[in-house]
């Protein structure tokens, strides 16, 4: 073999070895997607127990990070002060956390919130729901997409909401403006959101 021809070889692998140690280096980011047909919601819906968003966490540097999920109430258009139910866990054994991550809403009235190998007893909360009012929910995350959760910045999950109207609006949850409209046009809005962090909140 030539030299020239030994050289370019040489060449194509130190480039393709330093294509794949980039590769390597390049670290996931914390990720969620949405499950409609798990057995945490199967088991729900056989029991007719109520409602569940479930979610797929995937989260790197558990160890060193902090996961905040929380339901927001809007009332006649109006947030309340303190949140539904919130969730708030962190500095995980593990350096990273893989599993379920939801919100579930129980016939008896009793909400609850679980995070891979962490959960809250369910809560009995009065929500002040109307059987008359049209129910709807909806997914913030479209079924079987994974996206990515970027660290201090709050992200929508899933909304639940009742109207008195027979209008059953679409919505497009990326948009704030339908968001926005939501939570002004309808009687009573719940809005599941989640946060991660480098360090506990203050």
């Amino acid at each position: 073999m030539k030299r020239l021809d030994l050289v370019v070889l040489f060449i194509c692998f130190l480039i393709i070895t330093g294509c794949s140690n980039v590769a390597s280096t390049q670290e996931k980011p914390p990720t969620i997607s949405s499950i409609t047909d798990s057995k945490y919601t199967e088991t729900f819906n056989e029991l007719n127990l109520g409602t569940l968003f479930d979610y797929n966490l995937y989260l790197p540097h558990a160890d060193k990070r902090w996961v905040r999920l929380w339901v927001e109430k809007y009332q006649d258009g109006k947030k309340e002060d303190q949140p539904v139910t919130e969730l708030s866990y962190g500095m995980s054994v593990n350096k990273v956390d893989e599993g379920h991550l939801g919100f579930g809403m129980l016939s008896d009235s009793s909400v609850l919130l679980y995070g891979p190998n962490v959960n809250i007893q369910p809560e009995q909360i009065d929500l002040n729901l109307n059987e008359e009012y049209i129910t709807s929910w909806g997914h913030a995350i479209e079924e079987g997409k994974e996206i990515n959760l970027e660290l201090g910045k709050t992200k929508l999950l899933a909304a639940y909401w009742q109207t008195a109207s027979n209008k059953i609006p679409t919505i497009d949850f990326q948009n704030e403006d339908d968001i926005a409209n939501l939570i002004k046009e309808n009687e009573f809005v719940l809005l599941l959101k989640i946060k991660i962090d480098e360090e506990m909140p203050d």
